[in-house]
């Protein structure tokens, strides 16, 4: 008879640990999910704000790149104009040296603007 109770006894008891490791265990398994996804979304939030970086420096790039254009036809243009506002029926026009001078030394202007709004913008993104 106690042999019959120390059994009952110990198959309650190991009825009891099993139950208990079990709970243990899909208690640990809902963590590792929940860990999983809170990692997954800390990476998906990583990369799409290293796609938002990625596209804002581009842009910027791209803004730059079209004022350095801009310039560049700026100047393009006002050579150009520079013939047709004076006549010469003497031959070929030549423009002025001094004149050349001062249109590459506003293209250089124009072209340090364009770089210091980029850096501006730059640092002012990060």
């Amino acid at each position: 008879m106690m042999k019959k109770m120390l059994a009952i006894v110990i198959a309650c008891l190991a009825g009891g640990a099993w139950l208990y490791m079990d709970c243990l265990s899909k208690h640990e398994q809902g963590s590792a999910k929940q860990a999983r996804v809170e990692i997954e979304k800390a990476r998906t939030e990583a990369q799409r704000r290293a796609q938002g970086k990625a596209n804002f420096e581009s842009q910027l790039l791209t803004d730059l790149n079209i004022c350095k254009a801009a310039a560049d036809k700026g100047k393009k243009d006002f050579m150009d104009l520079f013939p047709r506002a004076v006549s010469n029926r003497r031959g070929p026009y030549v423009i002025p040296q001094a004149v050349e001078a001062e249109a590459v030394k506003i293209l250089e202007a124009a072209k340090m603007e364009c770089q210091q709004l980029y850096d501006a913008r730059i640092k002012a993104g990060q």
